[in-house]
């Protein structure tokens, strides 16, 4: 290995390591993360573009059904599920526990605190997603052994 990509997969650790001590990101991302050395060296930077497209087609998916003047909380709830789903396999366990408030805001049957519960939800993305962007960018630095990206 290059003490180029040395240097940008100590920066990448140094950043998740941040992030799990902030409790954003759990072990399940290093896990995650390790996939690509067995299966793909693109498996993190395919995954990343992946995981933020369904993320934000179900958080979509959500909203559109919060603005309906008949809200379907069990259709409410099943969206939430398939994004706790992904959110835990890829190890965003604070986007994940943001996720379980706002499951228990559709128990609750309550537009307003669903409303309230996915703004907790998308801040907690919005963190995430700045950090996952530099990830992405450091991975593909790697992938390419070239700091230009």
């Amino acid at each position: 290995m290059s003490k180029r990509y040395e240097r940008l997969n100590r920066e990448l650790l140094d950043i998740v390591r941040e992030l799990e001590e902030e409790g954003v990101l759990d072990k399940q991302f290093l896990t995650v993360r390790s996939l690509k050395e067995t299966s793909n060296p693109f498996f993190l930077a395919e995954l990343i573009p992946s995981f933020t497209k369904d993320f934000l087609n179900g958080v979509q998916k959500l909203s559109d059904a919060l603005e309906k003047p008949a809200v379907n909380f069990h259709e409410l709830d099943q969206f939430c599920l398939k994004i706790k789903g992904s959110s835990s396999c890829f190890g965003a366990c604070r986007l994940v526990q943001a996720i379980v408030g706002l499951r228990q805001a559709i128990g609750g049957e309550s537009v307003d605190l669903c409303l309230a519960a996915l703004d907790v939800v998308k801040q907690e993305w919005s963190y995430l997603e700045t950090k996952l962007s530099h990830i992405l960018k450091l991975e593909i630095r790697m992938i390419c052994h070239d700091d230009v990206v």
